[in-house]
């Protein structure tokens, strides 16, 4: 790892970690709402909605920055992430009509958000930070079957792996969940909906990435720029469309699905939940322009191991809270005997990852040799995920 990627990899880390512990948290605090009840905070769609303020945040700073830059850095900063050959490239568009066509992705990932923090209300924060491996099943198969990507078969057992550990890590956090030993906790419908909750988003998430793949082609922007105008598009997209919808539709909160009036009440009660939004929004930005320049500099390697390390992180710190700080509080996380059983899924999901993405190799399977004239890049998504495009067999 060179010395100029180390703050970036260690932002990645921090800031990632960050962000499961400060939406979990979100959720888990108490305030008084509009109605003089003090509740917990159990705003799915506000953690939504705050996701894409942080990437707003990220197209101001990129705005800002590159004005700040001299020339020479500033035209490298702009340089798209997806090179694109000359046999492959669109005819340019006015720039216009590309921040346009990114509505697209924002549309999908505003579901894949949204469920997410869903089901990031009913599980812990180190059980949402597992299942998160499974976006590479659904969008391993989505690039076989839309992109037409060509997948060995050391890719599918790669798969094979992911999903084997998903299936393990719900089955343990259903079986071994603390409400079954009277410690309290979601109850097993709950944890099942959450659990499915998340898998669903996944699933979107795998959708808008390999759609984001493919539209980068045309697009052709430059990665901060795609990421803040995704914000901003999600953030319009959440506060005239979604907002109104959960108003409207009857639920447990007010008699609304969610109430922004009552969201906003408890925020403004509460000084704590304040500061953690605050952190929150800072984080989640702060991540993502680490982690476009973990993606320019560093290997599929490096990428699996950050995101290992994020998980033993969330999940040490909710620990060390139950067991060191305070067994009561509910930001902690018991250990249970299925725990060994979560953690052996959270082993095979990392292996199916870095088996898909020729990280780990088995002596077993045929590796295509590299190509020769590698692309500098297949994608954000691409890269993370080791979706680059493969050469024929």
């Amino acid at each position: 790892m060179s010395g100029a990627a180390v703050p970036y990899a260690a932002g990645v880390l921090v800031f990632g970690s960050l962000n499961a512990l400060t939406m979990k948290a979100q959720f888990l605090m108490t305030s008084e709402g509009a109605s003089g009840e003090v509740k917990n905070f159990a705003k799915p769609w506000f953690g939504t909605l705050n996701v894409f303020t942080a990437c707003t945040v990220v197209l101001v700073y990129d705005t800002l920055a590159r004005q700040c830059l001299p020339q020479v850095q500033r035209t490298k900063s702009m340089e798209p992430l997806i090179c694109v050959s000359d046999a492959d490239a669109a005819p340019e568009k006015p720039k216009w009509q590309k921040i346009l066509l990114v509505m697209i992705p924002a549309s999908i990932d505003v579901g894949a958000t949204g469920f997410g923090c869903i089901g990031m209300v009913l599980v812990p924060a180190s059980v949402w930070q597992m299942l998160r491996g499974a976006m590479i099943i659904f969008a391993a198969i989505f690039s076989v079957t839309f992109l037409k990507k060509k997948m060995f078969l050391y890719g599918w057992f790669g798969v094979t792996l992911c999903v084997a550990g998903v299936a393990t890590i719900g089955v343990a956090s259903i079986v071994g969940s603390p409400a079954k030993s009277g410690e309290g906790g979601q109850a097993d419908w709950a944890l099942a909906f959450g659990i499915g909750m998340i898998l669903f988003g996944q699933v979107l998430q795998a959708a808008q990435m390999v759609g984001e793949e493919w539209l980068m082609k045309t697009v052709n922007l430059p990665p901060l720029e795609v990421i803040g105008w995704e914000g901003l598009w999600g953030w319009l997209i959440i506060v005239f469309i979604v907002y109104p919808l959960l108003y409207v539709l009857p639920g447990d909160d007010g008699g609304h699905m969610e109430d922004p009036a009552d969201t906003f009440t408890m925020i403004g009660n509460s000084w704590g939940l304040l500061a953690m939004v605050l952190t929150y929004t800072f984080s989640c930005a702060a991540y993502n322009v680490a982690g476009i320049k973990v993606t320019m500099h560093l290997s599929s390697v490096h990428r699996v191991l950050i995101e290992a390390s994020r998980t033993v992180c969330v999940w040490g710190v909710n620990l060390f809270i139950h067991y060191v700080i305070d067994p009561n509080s509910p930001f902690g996380e018991v250990w249970t005997p299925y725990s060994f059983l979560q953690l052996f899924g959270f082993i095979l999901i990392l292996a199916g990852q870095a088996t898909h993405g020729g990280v780990l190799r088995w002596p077993c399977f045929y590796y295509p040799p590299p190509e020769i004239k590698p692309q500098r890049f297949g994608s954000p998504v691409a890269e993370a995920i080791g979706l680059s495009p493969m050469p024929d067999a």
